[in-house]
């Protein structure tokens, strides 16, 4: 069970600094089993079943992938009010969130290679059989990125 599943299952929503594990864990009347965490940076796994707790952190999620991907290295993708979501972005993603005091840090977006959502399965997957045009030419997309079975007869 992961820090995240521990925490959420507890209903431990962050941890406080200045107070002990002890403090933090009577005032929120939950059972010790994680370690004390410092400081203020967490972690946050989101998916389709529990974004409706993590609401405006998913959206400065994707806020946040728009600002990098879209303003500043000037890729040409689709985004609508200030957020950037493909195709990727299912049920079966997820969508892990480092952040403090509310603001994002970093992200990243994980996808099972066995995912299928219509004629998609993986990023690096689908622009290597050159389903994603888009994509700018100076991003390495490699086949040894791919699963180690997997063969372009496979693809």
């Amino acid at each position: 069970m992961g820090f995240q599943t521990i925490k959420a299952s507890q209903g431990i929503s962050s941890v406080q600094s200045g107070v002990s594990y002890e403090e933090n864990v009577k005032s929120q009347n939950a059972i010790p089993a994680v370690p004390a965490v410092s400081g203020r940076i967490e972690e946050t796994v989101i998916s389709v079943g529990n974004q409706h707790r993590y609401g405006q952190l998913f959206i400065d999620n994707l806020k946040a992938r728009k600002t990098v991907f879209i303003d500043q290295k000037s890729w040409d993708l689709h985004h609508t009010e200030g957020m950037e979501f493909d195709q990727y972005d299912t049920p079966q993603s997820r969508s892990v969130v480092i952040h403090e005091y509310g603001r994002v840090l970093a992200g990243v977006r994980l996808l099972p290679t066995t995912a299928r959502c219509g004629c998609y399965s993986y990023m690096l997957r689908d622009a290597q059989l050159g389903m994603l045009p888009d994509i700018p030419d100076y991003v390495p997309v490699s086949y040894t990125h791919l699963r180690a079975h997997e063969t372009r007869h496979d693809l």
